[in-house]
């Protein structure tokens, strides 16, 4: 789910669309999706739906999405503060993308599968990363 070549650190966005356009090209690159467009349409459609920032300069950007192939989580690390509707009103820099198929027959609690699997990764990740 989440893999070394998944973490970028300073990319050069300059908001919201760009970063999520950054994930798109990445998760295309990397064969996680079939569609670059189609799964930056579903990130934004579903930024529309509800703002994925929470606080402290975090947000949690995911879609549900007929164009991946396979579930994937990126960190990214931005260069710039985002502008980002957050729960503390702050502006974002650091990104979990959760990338998830959406399957005809798939169980509503897909998602809530990935998530719990992504926090045990994440805490496997900052314990790595901060004995760096």
């Amino acid at each position: 789910m989440i893999k070394e070549n998944y973490i970028f650190f300073d990319i050069d966005a300059k908001n919201k669309e760009e970063a999520l356009d950054f994930i798109s090209s990445k998760a295309f690159e990397y064969g996680i999706t079939d569609d670059k467009e189609g799964l930056l349409g579903d990130f934004l459609k579903r930024e529309e739906e509800y703002s994925t920032g929470l606080q402290d300069e975090f947000a949690i950007p995911h879609a549900k999405s007929t164009h991946a192939k396979e579930v994937a989580i990126f960190f990214v690390k931005c260069k710039n503060e985002l502008d980002w509707e957050t729960l503390d009103d702050s502006k974002v820099k650091y990104l979990f993308a959760l990338i998830v198929p959406h399957l005809p027959f798939s169980s509503p609690f897909i998602l809530t599968n990935v998530c719990v699997k992504f926090y045990a990764n994440f805490y496997l990740f900052v314990l790595n990363y901060t004995q760096r």
